[in-house]
């Protein structure tokens, strides 16, 4: 709608993705380069998805009078809606346009997650909508929304504001390692009945 060529989208969001690291006029200049759009288009593209904050003051797309964006802010009103029905406070919520990253993949709406004081961190959570990702693993088409969480953001991040305690590093009272193939038997033998004591015991798999 933007008229960004089909062929040069992808590259155009990788440009668009990386506003909020980069400079204004570097961004327009490499949307320019990039698309040989012209300054005028580089900067309404520029413009449009420029923007931190609540849905409903933002205007961008909503500026073109195209049935297929609207109906996309409509989706991203209901899902904004019903994150504020559900308790999330309405602070913690942001909209943020360009983070396009992964629209080659995902169908709809993008979501990322980022925690109050360690924002350097990035993402520790996030995910999307895909419409048809079950047929690559079944002959079912089916839609559906998901996400991971980086389990090593968040214990870095727990590490640093002093939130885990690494007093110990391991939880294992015994290792119990062996040399060569011919002892894993008598290993896992010695192993199980230790747990059988209530010891918590590392059994060595290297071999």
């Amino acid at each position: 709608q933007l008229g960004i060529p089909s062929a040069k989208a992808a590259n155009a969001m990788k440009i668009i993705d990386r506003i909020p690291k980069r400079k204004p006029g570097e961004i327009r200049d490499e949307l320019d380069s990039c698309l040989d759009c012209g300054k005028e288009t580089a900067d309404k593209i520029f413009t449009t998805f420029d923007y931190t904050g609540p849905l409903d003051v933002y205007i961008g797309l909503g500026k073109i009078e195209d049935q297929k964006a609207e109906q996309a802010l409509d989706e991203l009103r209901q899902v904004w809606s019903s994150l504020l029905s559900l308790g999330v406070p309405s602070q913690m919520l942001s909209f943020r346009p360009y983070v396009v990253r992964g629209l080659d993949y995902y169908s709809g709406m993008v979501f990322e997650t980022f925690l109050d004081g360690f924002e350097e961190l990035g993402s520790i959570a996030s995910g999307g909508r895909f419409d048809d990702l079950v047929s690559t693993f079944s002959k079912l088409r089916l839609p559906g929304s998901g996400g991971s969480i980086g389990v090593t953001r968040l214990f870095d991040a727990a590490c640093r504001a002093g939130l885990v305690k690494m007093e110990r590093r391991t939880e294992a009272d015994i290792f119990v390692g062996f040399r060569t193939s011919d002892n894993r038997s008598d290993a896992q033998k010695i192993s199980a009945t230790l747990r059988t004591q209530g010891r918590n015991v590392d059994l060595y798999s290297g071999i």
